[in-house]
């Protein structure tokens, strides 16, 4: 009975990152801006979560109940009932490509540089007439022959 599965998940912390610490490729990098000498550390530990494929045992759930640094909840807390596990791996690397684009925004904008706002594509259906022509993270400036400077002008002309 310890053995078997059950429909939670695991969050424990995962392995703490210096943004700071010097390294081949760097873990931030900005083109374009004035660079400062910086010292200390930037510590950053992201969250460990069960795998979307990976079921959790009985016995993993309460062992990890029992300590400080870990949590257990319901799997649909961090997954979609119901979801094939191939579209929720793809919409976990969606988001974390929308929040890579936050990130350099903000940091672009903190150094000083103007950053304007662009349609940008996030996704092509492989069934849909756009597969071949648009790819992710095209930024759309016309739509036969209208520029376009916001998403919601993009909708209306394609709606």
């Amino acid at each position: 009975m310890l053995l078997m599965p059950t429909q939670y998940v695991i969050w424990a912390p995962g392995q703490v990152i210096d943004l700071y610490a010097p390294a081949e490729t760097p873990v931030i990098a900005v083109k374009g801006a004035t660079l400062y000498p910086v010292t200390g550390r930037l510590l950053v530990t992201p969250v460990s979560v069960t795998a979307s494929d990976v079921t959790v045992s009985l016995m993993d759930a309460v062992t990890t109940f029992l300590m400080d640094d870990r949590e257990v909840f319901p799997r649909e807390v961090s997954y979609p009932v119901g979801e094939p596990v191939e579209q929720v791996q793809q919409e976990g690397v969606a988001v974390l490509s929308g929040a890579r684009r936050t990130a350099v925004i903000v940091a672009l904008r903190e150094a000083g540089l103007s950053v304007q706002q662009a349609p940008l594509i996030t996704s092509v259906v492989v069934s849909g007439p756009a597969y071949g022509r648009l790819m992710e993270d095209d930024i759309v400036s016309r739509i036969d022959g209208v520029e376009v400077h916001t998403a919601a002008e993009v909708d209306a002309l394609i709606g």
